[in-house]
């Protein structure tokens, strides 16, 4: 469990503001932090979810969408008794949400111990109870909704033309698909896995846009790489089984079956250009 985190010689210090509410946001923040982060070693310690979920925690120490999507997986913040945030004034919730989102930066920049973890959590929990305080959620900043088939006009607006925006949304989908396979009950026909592929899409041709890269050709090239590195990212071939070998080259092949007809094409298109040149000089 403790080998996913880095290990540091000395205390971890928090940094904490003067602001009257935080003791009370930090304890119940800290509380709900412990069991994403339990729940989440959960998942990296059963074979069936391990890499899934190891890629997971990776990506949400420097990822503040993937690790805001996490802890909605895990827990649901707006049941949360926020009344103390409530009776607040909106200048001091709107310093506090400052105040903790400087926190999650700060943190991310530290070596990613076990309570550095545990505290880029609870910052990231504090965060999205305070933007419930609020009414106040957060932008799309690179994250996309899971429950529609396709972006927002708003998600759309600030995407286009940021690429990095569009590739950072990318691997939060990518993210979400990769939980949403590892479950055991995984369907690959649900409403939920089929938006995350369509959204995937949509944003896949939009970074193509953004890129410059408007031919069918390169869309579909940039489609096949996606779709090899997707089949091939969870794979290890040391366990991998005769059938599972099988299957996967099956797979593969049929991913790039057009470009071994085409190889093979080309390939029996210059053997008949050899053996006319041969006749030609033997005449």
């Amino acid at each position: 469990m403790t080998n996913l985190f880095t290990t540091e010689q000395g205390a971890v210090t928090s940094g904490a503001n003067k602001l009257n509410i935080t003791a009370s946001l930090t304890n119940v923040a800290s509380g709900i932090a412990s069991v994403v982060i339990e729940k989440l070693l959960e998942h990296v310690e059963n074979v069936d979810t391990k890499e899934a979920y190891t890629k997971l925690f990776e990506d949400s120490k420097v990822d503040n969408d993937v690790l805001d999507s996490m802890i909605d997986q895990f827990t649901d913040l707006s049941v949360v008794n926020i009344a103390f945030l409530k009776e607040e004034s909106e200048d001091t919730l709107d310093r506090a949400l400052k105040s903790q989102q400087s926190k999650r930066s700060r943190t991310k920049t530290k070596p990613m111990t076990a309570d550095n973890y545990k505290q880029l959590v609870t910052a990231a929990v504090s965060e999205n109870l305070i933007r419930i305080a609020l009414d106040k959620p957060k932008g799309t900043g690179g994250a996309v909704s899971g429950g529609s088939s396709s972006l927002t006009e708003e998600e759309i607006k600030k995407l286009t033309g940021d690429v990095a925006a569009i590739n950072k949304a990318i691997r939060n989908v990518q993210s979400k698909k990769s939980i949403a396979k590892s479950k055991l009950d995984f369907d690959e026909t649900s409403e939920r896995y089929q938006s995350f592929l369509a959204i995937e899409k949509q944003l896949k041709q939009m970074r193509a846009e953004a890129n410059g890269v408007q031919s069918t050709e390169a869309t579909e090239a940039l489609e096949k790489q996606e779709k090899l590195k997707e089949l091939l990212v969870n794979v290890n071939s040391k366990d991998l089984k005769a059938d599972e070998a099988r299957s996967m080259i099956d797979k593969i092949q049929d991913l790039i079956k057009d470009d071994i007809v085409e190889s093979t094409d080309e390939a029996e298109a210059v053997e008949t250009t050899v053996e006319t040149e041969g006749e030609d000089a033997s005449e």
